[in-house]
């Protein structure tokens, strides 16, 4: 996320740039690093139902109810990184993935 905020051609520092925005420059969510499927299901609106198809043939549906599952998955990780105190940028932070070289941006035309 740090990539996308930082490196997307005509961003400019201080600049809003919403969560649908972000999702729409890595290819309507594809390109975000979660598994395909929480990705697939956080990637749109609340009542999104999101199809699974696997190569033995069988398919299944993620409900809003997982959808909420994966949020609270989320929330929990956030809750326990931000409990040894607050959370500012730069405070223990890595360095952010130089892989790959350059974000492959989608929908991004110039």
């Amino acid at each position: 996320m740090y990539r996308c905020l930082t490196e997307f051609p005509s961003r400019t520092p201080g600049c809003l740039v919403p969560l649908s925005t972000l999702t729409f420059e890595l290819d309507g969510g594809l390109l975000w690093r979660l598994p395909p499927v929480p990705a697939a299901s956080l990637a749109d609106g609340p009542y999104t139902e999101v199809n699974v198809y696997r190569p033995d043939g069988s398919s299944s549906t993620i409900s809003t109810r997982e959808r909420q599952q994966y949020i609270n998955e989320l929330a929990g990780y956030i809750a326990n990184l931000t409990a040894s105190g607050p959370f500012w940028p730069g405070d223990n932070l890595i360095e952010p993935s130089t892989d790959p070289l350059v974000m492959p941006y989608k929908p991004y035309r110039s």
